[in-house]
């Protein structure tokens, strides 16, 4: 195993470095490793930070795009799941609407807005039936349908751990 960085690497973790060094300081440097869905302390100095990140494209969407060692993995169509179907550009509308979404992180409105920026297509409709408690009903437009296994991935990466979801691909008016 290799474990020396080729110049695109080295010329990478650089570029993180300065900066993170440029970027990182005052009161964001004071936030530390701390944060996550579940961590409210120093909340309006998160937000203030995701904005920072967001303006200068520095967001986590690795999950999305890249090939990873886990079960969310596994599309049950056979599609490969780390191939970012809806393409680059769609990639770029998702990174553009980062801060939008972090706004609405754990909510159907911040689900809707990033399957929609990613999909590029309009009308996604999530509901939790009253006979099924910690469940999602996620119903994507059937314009969506190339990009199931992003759909899918999005769906399970992003709704909360206690629940289950199910997708599914509807004609406009169907329901």
């Amino acid at each position: 195993m290799d474990f020396l960085d080729t110049s695109a690497e080295a010329a990478f973790r650089d570029e993180v470095r300065t900066w993170l060094s440029e970027h990182l300081v005052g009161e964001f440097a004071e936030l530390g490793g701390g944060g996550g869905p579940s961590d409210e302390s120093a909340w309006e100095l998160r937000v203030e930070w995701e904005k920072v990140l967001g303006r200068d494209r520095w967001v986590g969407l690795d999950w999305l795009v890249a090939d990873q060692p886990d079960d969310l993995d596994a599309d049950p169509d056979g599609v490969d799941p780390s191939t970012f179907t809806p393409g680059v550009g769609r990639l770029r509308d998702v990174v553009a609407a980062g801060y939008a979404m972090a706004q609405w992180r754990g909510t159907d409105v911040g689900l809707r807005l990033l399957l929609t920026a990613a999909t590029g297509a309009a009308g996604f409709v999530i509901d939790e039936p009253a006979d099924r408690p910690f469940h999602l009903v996620v119903r994507a437009p059937a314009e969506a349908s190339p990009h199931a296994a992003v759909v899918r991935r999005i769906v399970e990466r992003m709704k909360p751990a206690a629940t289950t979801a199910e997708v599914s691909f509807v004609d406009p008016g169907e329901s």
